[in-house]
């Protein structure tokens, strides 16, 4: 089981990689500090140490910047998932749909009223338009290198749009 990397991917993968792991511990300590008890993997003296800082007033008010943030119609992302993961909602989807959701569809569903499917905002729409835009440059990209001969670029399910 082994394979090679085209020369020139392994910063594009160590990125990927540091995205997801990166995003994944702040779902997991999202989850502990809200539950209030540490997973067996944090030392008692360490998991001390993470409340005291907690409930400093500097971390409350971050939180609360960060929260309002959130919620802003121009500096935030508004969606219709409150405190659901994007992961929770991939898994839900999942069962609801019979296959995995891509990107685009858990976005939407995140992202737009229940009882119309109306985008949330403006905002929202934009962000999906250029997401869609971006994926089918890519695609488009790696047809026109496998047309032509060349060796093709990694195939892109995610591709990076200004939002991230």
């Amino acid at each position: 089981a082994f394979f090679r990397l085209q020369r020139g991917y392994e910063h594009r993968i160590y990125e990927s990689w540091r995205m997801r792991a990166s995003k994944r511990l702040r779902e997991i300590m999202h989850g502990i500090r809200n539950k209030g008890a540490p997973h067996g993997w944090i030392r008692e003296d360490l998991w001390a140490r993470l409340v005291e800082f907690w409930q400093q007033e500097d971390f409350k008010k971050l939180k609360q910047v960060n929260k309002r943030n959130r919620a802003s119609s121009t500096g935030g992302s508004l969606h219709t998932g409150g405190s659901t993961t994007y992961e929770a909602t991939r898994e839900r989807m999942a069962v609801e749909l019979g296959h995995t959701p891509n990107q685009s569809e858990v976005f939407a569903r995140t992202h737009t009223r229940k009882e119309d499917r109306e985008w949330v905002d403006k905002r929202a729409s934009d962000v999906n338009d250029a997401y869609e835009a971006e994926l089918k440059r890519l695609q488009d990209q790696r047809q026109a290198a496998i047309d032509a001969g060349a060796p093709a670029p990694p195939q892109s399910t995610r591709p990076r749009c200004g939002h991230e």
